[in-house]
């Protein structure tokens, strides 16, 4: 009996950490699709246009002295208006933050963080007709 009051006290509880877990799209006013949560613990910010022409950028920020702390926020691109112009002509962006955001440590980790992105998003999105990596050499 305790066995199964166990049962019926942790299998709720599994069910609402693993619904919490996911992305639910939220629609912008725009018709872009946003999707905001993490990849085995690394922050991730997804936008796709509703005209989505199959095309991902998947941006890459720079690594981050020990002066400046990384956002809290993700940048898609390196200027707002840059990021409304890509989803204005169809671009779907993707980005996240590095596990390993300062020293060299970054390249590696970086890499595996944008790699494990692509993933989530051709699982999540759609796989893209074209992948364009981009981004910034260094973050201030």
């Amino acid at each position: 009996m305790n066995r199964l009051r166990l049962f019926c006290r942790t299998v709720p509880l599994m069910v609402l950490a693993a619904l919490t877990a996911v992305a639910l799209p939220v629609r912008a006013d725009d018709g872009t699709t946003v999707r905001e949560g993490d990849i085995d613990g690394v922050p991730y910010r997804v936008e796709v246009p509703a005209r989505w022409n199959g095309t991902l950028l998947l941006w890459s920020h720079g690594a981050y002295s020990l002066d400046y702390p990384a956002p809290s926020e993700i940048s898609l691109t390196n200027h707002p208006a840059t990021r409304q112009w890509l989803l204005d002509h169809g671009y779907a962006l993707a980005a996240s933050q590095f596990r390993v955001p300062r020293g060299w440590g970054v390249v590696e980790s970086g890499l595996k963080d944008q790699i494990d992105l692509l993933d989530w998003f051709t699982a999540n999105v759609g796989k893209p007709r074209r992948t364009v990596s981009t981004g910034s050499s260094a973050a201030a």
